[in-house]
């Protein structure tokens, strides 16, 4: 009796446990409700190009480098010469004005007018003195309604002029610096959130592996519990255990399947998270292949602050930020004192009662003028703006300095923790292959009855614990690795920068 129930435990153990192998490849299990939808296979690799290519974030990205690279093109289209057409086709003035009469007295007469005009002029910015040239060429008409309509023209067939502000601020020496820099801040970014992405995929690639890993310990332990309960029943009734270890024994199997309910539920949300942020159909299943080696990298933690510096964003961002801190102070000076605006313009007109005479030898006409702006008291308001702005620049640059070393410390600690974690993994896959060494010997032991229940879930939960903790360190691997791509912009497997496929701007 005693030999045929070992027999019975023996094989009923042995089953199982051959349902995770050597190599740590996940059993293939079917939770409640699955079984329907595709089967998606996936490697780590695949499921961060997927997310890269599908997910919303990447889109959020694509999109905030649109936005960035639109705004770089609206300043450069503000630099150049602009050819514009406007008109009054026509317009009606029924109105009492007061009209000079011969002697120079002023007689309030009703007129009724209708005016058109036409006027092409092209202009262009000129940024390196902040001021503005034009040309052009117009023609008015005003139509006279009364017992008979009396029509004139008045024609400019060309006109030039320039206006010009003096000791005033001109944005446009500071847009052409700050303005590339953001463009290239954004381009940069999109890189990163794009490696961000990554780091959310490879997150969410392991949380389902260990879903499914806790799915199959508990679907192996209720196994195991459950035939130790059976057994353990028969040897109560002859006397060979106490009820203490039978009532233990039970409960472990109730446990086990609150457990597997549990596990359950955890692999669903799990699976539905990886589908939505793979922007794959709903139902579909996943079969992971989770990655067998580590890389054999030993990266250099000068050379990575080095790229960081390189091509990371934040460096661009740092120069970005203390040029608009000095903008700000010239602007705090070029707005709150002494300034002056120089206007001129010279051009040809006439006027006749016909189109074509008003083009017929036309007169010069010269326009010149100096507006002059000088505060004489305004309480200090210009010196306590000046002040602000002042003060704004060194609390910007102190930021930007603290930022810096923040910046070099966390690629530095970043570097010194994934080289360290290839290590831990090594030693994960080890205590891996010791708990469930250390599970079989305790199985056997209590099969010959060297050893009582309570070792051998004492080997159990070790064995479950350090297959859990070899997934986790390949996770914290994983992670480090693209979040050290993401804080270098550097592919340190093709030892090259990090690209990212042009976006179609085309709608």
């Amino acid at each position: 009796m005693r030999f045929l129930s070992l027999f019975v435990l023996c094989v009923l153990f042995a089953v199982p446990a051959k349902a995770q192998s050597e190599s740590g490849e996940p059993i293939r299990m079917s939770a409640s409700g699955e079984g329907r939808g595709q089967l998606l296979v996936l490697t780590l690799e695949e499921t961060v190009r997927l997310a890269r290519a599908n997910s919303v974030d990447a889109l959020i990205a694509d999109n905030r480098y649109k936005n960035a690279f639109w705004t770089y093109r609206s300043f450069i289209a503000d630099r150049r010469p602009v050819l514009s057409l406007s008109g009054t086709v026509p317009r009606f003035d029924r109105t009492i004005q007061a009209i000079t009469q011969p002697d120079g007295s002023d007689l309030f007469i009703q007129r009724n007018q209708v005016t058109s005009s036409l006027d092409l002029s092209l202009s262009q910015e000129l940024g390196f003195t902040g001021g503005r040239i034009f040309a052009g060429s117009g023609l008015q008409r005003i139509d006279l309604l009364g017992d008979s309509v009396v029509t004139s023209y008045l024609s400019s067939p060309f006109f030039i002029g320039w206006q010009q502000p003096i000791l005033k601020y001109n944005d446009w020496t500071w847009r052409r610096q700050i303005a590339p820099l953001s463009l290239e801040q954004a381009s940069r970014e999109r890189l990163e959130n794009l490696e961000q992405v990554s780091v959310q995929a490879v997150n969410l690639f392991f949380s389902l592996h260990l879903a499914q890993i806790n799915r199959e310990i508990a679907t192996l332990n209720l196994a195991n519990n459950d035939t130790i309960f059976q057994i353990s029943k028969g040897r109560y009734q002859l006397g060979k255990i106490a009820e203490n270890d039978l009532l233990q024994i039970e409960l472990a199997v109730l446990n086990a399947q609150v457990a597997l309910t549990a596990a359950q539920n955890e692999v669903a949300n799990a699976e539905a998270r990886l589908q939505r942020f793979l922007g794959v159909s709903e139902g579909t299943r996943f079969e992971l292949r989770i990655p067998d080696d580590v890389l054999a990298l030993q990266i250099v933690a000068s050379k990575a602050l080095e790229h960081a510096r390189r091509f990371r964003s934040s460096p661009v961002s740092f120069r970005r930020r203390a040029l608009e801190a000095e903008q700000q102070v010239a602007i705090a000076r070029g707005n709150n004192g002494f300034s002056a605006d120089l206007f001129a313009q010279y051009g040809l007109n006439n006027t006749a009662v016909e189109l074509g005479n008003a083009y017929n030898d036309p007169q010069s006409f010269q326009n010149v003028g100096l507006t002059l702006n000088v505060p004489i008291l305004d309480w200090g308001q210009a010196r306590s703006e000046r002040e602000i702005a002042f003060a704004n620049r060194d609390l910007v640059q102190s930021q930007i300095a603290l930022d810096e070393q923040n910046f070099e410390q966390e690629v530095l600690l970043r570097v010194q923790q994934f080289n360290l974690q290839g290590n831990q993994v090594a030693i994960a896959a080890k205590a891996d292959t010791v708990g469930r060494k250390r599970f079989e010997v305790a199985k056997a032991r209590y099969l010959i009855g060297k050893s009582d229940i309570t070792e051998l879930n004492i080997a159990t939960s070790e064995r479950d614990q350090a297959r859990r903790s070899y997934i986790d360190a390949l996770l914290r691997y994983w992670t480090d690795f693209y979040t050290l791509r993401r804080l270098t912009l550097y592919d340190y497997v093709e030892e090259q920068p990090l690209e990212v496929k042009d976006i179609d701007f085309d709608r």
